[in-house]
């Protein structure tokens, strides 16, 4: 991994990690049916997002022999574009997991587990940017040909 990957994965954690203080330095509240709503409706996006992840991918992986996709893969691109897919669909899993944790009947306090869905959700939501970014490139090159 390059000095610029890394800095981009250090950045991408970087802006998690301020939203996920933001969050807390507001200090939300939360009833047991606010959690279970936010818990719900975390679990569906994640869900709902991993879904249209994981068909990015198939999709990619059937176009493999137009020129765009060949060059993509002699320069590193399509490697890059793949992993960077690998990983969104592996934190949406991730956020799909920690969010159904939430609507576990635990009596104890779930501060954490919302700030941890809060973090991992902010990370989703970024690479999921970058990633969705690249497909966009990676499409509207292969439509103009």
């Amino acid at each position: 991994m390059t000095i610029s990957a890394k800095l981009q994965e250090l950045f991408k954690l970087a802006i998690a990690l301020t939203i996920t203080l933001l969050f807390r330095h507001y200090n939300f509240t939360f009833t047991a049916s606010d959690l279970t709503t936010f818990g719900t409706a975390v679990a569906g996006s994640a869900g709902t997002i991993l879904g249209f992840v994981i068909t990015a991918i198939a999709l990619m992986a059937s176009v493999m022999d137009r020129d765009l996709l060949k060059n993509l893969r002699a320069t590193g691109g399509y490697k890059k574009l793949i992993s960077g897919s690998f990983v969104c669909a592996a934190l949406h899993l991730l956020l799909l997991s920690i969010a159904l944790s939430l609507l576990l009947p635990w009596s104890g306090d779930k501060k954490t587990i919302i700030l941890a869905v809060v973090f991992v959700g902010s990370l989703c939501a970024v690479n999921l940017a970058t990633t969705g970014l690249g497909f966009y490139r990676v499409i509207m090159s292969i439509s103009r040909s």
